[in-house]
């Protein structure tokens, strides 16, 4: 598998903000402008990639809950869409489809868009209060929406190169016995059933000389699952980064505990948990594997 030489990572969405009171870390660069960034129960990334020959691939993974956020926090950041090769969709929930043909229509080109072919199916969540949320994708945000806007919409099973380096995870095989969540349902083939999430994906890129980073909309798969899948498709064992949703605010203790054993004995450099993972979650990260932990909020550059 080729790589790349180096990668930054912009968080354009997030749950939290930070004033300018914290400095930068070896690894992440903490946003000290004037402007007032917004944040939102979301998620979107913009991926930019250098190889060692200087060639530049930029994809950015999801687009947030709210247009409006979206639009201010791009402002607030200068970020230029101008380059941005391609648009990967990592989940089809509302928090990280709400903003795609706004974006489709600042990228101002036809645009590869990728990602799984249930993205688009009506998405429900179980309530503590026994009500169902609707939590799928917004019709104006639809796959018929996002052709109209120029996005050359790929949608796929598999694991897709985005560049040298660079690809989807595709589908993420299950292999742990503690990583599930069955408080989903969709409606498929005119049936309401328990959603199994398959259109998860993550986003992989070898690092020169460092392994693998992996980058989570959700983490829905399982951030265990979504790990050891990673390296079954590369076959590259070392793990550099793990970074983005880790969906475990509402994991059990016995979850937490596995889950936090099994990332111990990857010796990560880089472990940034933020947007659904979940405040306890994120505190025991914090507190069992300080060393290669990252505070990461909106406007935040990840720079591996």
């Amino acid at each position: 598998m080729l790589d790349v030489e180096k990668v930054d990572v912009t968080v354009i969405v997030e749950n939290a903000v930070m004033g300018p009171f914290m400095g930068d870390s070896d690894f992440v660069k903490r946003y000290q402008g004037l402007g007032n960034l917004l944040a939102e129960s979301g998620l979107s990334m913009l991926v930019e990639c250098w190889s060692e020959s200087g060639v530049k691939t930029s994809i950015l993974m999801d687009t947030g809950r709210a247009p409006k956020v979206f639009e201010n926090n791009l402002e607030q950041l200068k970020l230029d869409f101008g380059e941005v090769n391609s648009l990967v969709i990592s989940h089809g929930h509302h928090d990280h489809t709400g903003a795609n043909t706004q974006v489709l229509d600042r990228i101002g080109h036809s645009t590869t868009v990728i990602t799984h072919p249930d993205t688009f199916l009506q998405r429900f969540m179980l309530m503590k209060t026994g009500r169902l949320r609707n939590i799928g994708v917004n019709p104006s945000q639809s796959l018929v929406e996002l052709e109209k806007h120029g996005g050359n919409v790929a949608l796929a099973k598999n694991s897709i190169p985005l560049g040298p380096g660079i690809l989807t995870s595709g589908e993420i095989e299950r292999t742990t016995d503690f990583e599930e969540s069955k408080v989903f349902y969709r409606v498929k083939n005119n049936q309401f059933e328990q959603d199994p999430l398959l259109d998860d994906q993550a986003l992989i890129i070898n690092v020169k000389d460092k392994g693998l980073a992996i980058l989570l909309g959700c983490g829905h798969s399982g951030v265990i699952n979504t790990i050891r899948h990673a390296q079954k498709i590369t076959g590259i064992k070392e793990i550099y980064a793990v970074l983005g949703g880790f969906h475990l605010i509402q994991a059990s203790e016995d979850r937490l505990k596995r889950t936090l054993d099994e990332l111990v004995k990857l010796n990560l450099k880089v472990l940034a948990p933020f947007h659904c993972t979940g405040l306890n979650a994120t505190s025991e990260m914090l507190r069992k594997i300080p060393t290669c932990f990252q505070y990461v909020t909106t406007g935040s550059v990840i720079k591996l």
